[in-house]
């Protein structure tokens, strides 16, 4: 998914203070791609991770770190 330029995400910030809004969320595709984060994380994940490795960038830590672990399986420090 394209990014939004920078220019237009600080004009909905700046927007969102000027109305007295707390809080600012993404517009448009963006907001569908959070919806399906909060519902489907893991889809989510496999997707970026799908992403990385058509960028053919090696990063099996990185995709290691997307999957998800109750608390008390993470290794103990």
């Amino acid at each position: 998914m394209p990014a939004d330029p920078p220019a237009d995400i600080a004009r909905w910030v700046w927007d969102a203070a000027l109305a007295g809004a707390d809080t600012a969320y993404p517009r448009g595709a963006e907001r569908l791609f959070v919806l399906l984060q909060r519902l489907f994380p893991k889809l989510v994940d496999a997707a970026v991770r799908h992403q990385l490795r058509r960028l053919r960038l090696d990063a099996p830590s990185v995709g290691q770190a997307f999957d998800r672990q109750p608390v008390d399986q993470h290794p103990q420090f």
